[in-house]
């Protein structure tokens, strides 16, 4: 199926979809729509319309996969491809992790709150 719109007048970056008869500003990202499940998480197998979209899955659901270079960061050896239990447990550590700087971070907030409104 042929990339079909239809350029609006007047100036402004505005495509009529002939697909589907909706106006979008970029025809390219909507076209993905008209072909779900093209960009498949190689981890999970879950289906997005768009690269960007399974980019943003794997990086808050896999955050240790680069999804560009379908590498992962490195935590296994090079020769051996991860188990699904590998991948779960580092990211499990990974957000781990992240949760107790976020903790870290919240408890010195609070420290510091707590001994400017005592000094005052």
């Amino acid at each position: 199926m042929r990339l079909t719109f239809e350029r609006l007048s007047g100036g402004c970056n505005l495509h009529r979809c002939k697909l589907c008869g909706k106006v979008v500003t970029h025809i390219r990202n909507h076209y993905h729509v008209h072909f779900p499940g093209r960009f498949e998480c190689p981890l999970c197998r879950a289906t997005y319309t768009r690269s960007d979209n399974l980019r943003t899955h794997c990086k808050f659901k896999h955050p240790m996969y680069n999804p560009d270079t379908r590498k992962f960061d490195n935590q296994f050896v090079a020769s051996q491809s991860p188990t699904a239990s590998q991948i779960a447990a580092a990211s499990q550590a990974a957000m781990a992790a992240a949760a107790a700087a976020a903790a870290n971070a919240f408890n010195a907030a609070q420290q510091q709150s707590q001994s400017n409104s005592t000094s005052e």
